[in-house]
């Protein structure tokens, strides 16, 4: 999603929902993946510069997507 919605221009930056290569609308903040390290611990993601990272789940609060399906990019813009 990062790659291909709210950085769709690849420069590594999203300044805000309205940034035009933000074909998601994404906040520039981070959001959870759904991927766990363990009980306590999942991974994020930033959507303001792309880092990666993972933090205890109960003591951050983060934005969350629901995902039903993947497009790209080049899909999106039809």
């Amino acid at each position: 999603m990062w790659t291909n919605l709210a950085d769709s221009d690849g420069d590594w930056v999203n300044y805000d929902p309205s940034y035009p290569n933000n074909l998601g609308g994404f906040a520039d903040d981070y959001y959870w993946s759904s991927t766990e390290f363990n009980n306590a611990i999942a991974w994020e993601q930033d959507f303001g510069y792309g880092d990666q990272a993972n933090y205890i789940k109960s003591s951050t609060s983060n934005f969350v997507r629901a995902i039903r399906a993947f497009i790209t990019a080049k899909q999106y813009r039809r």
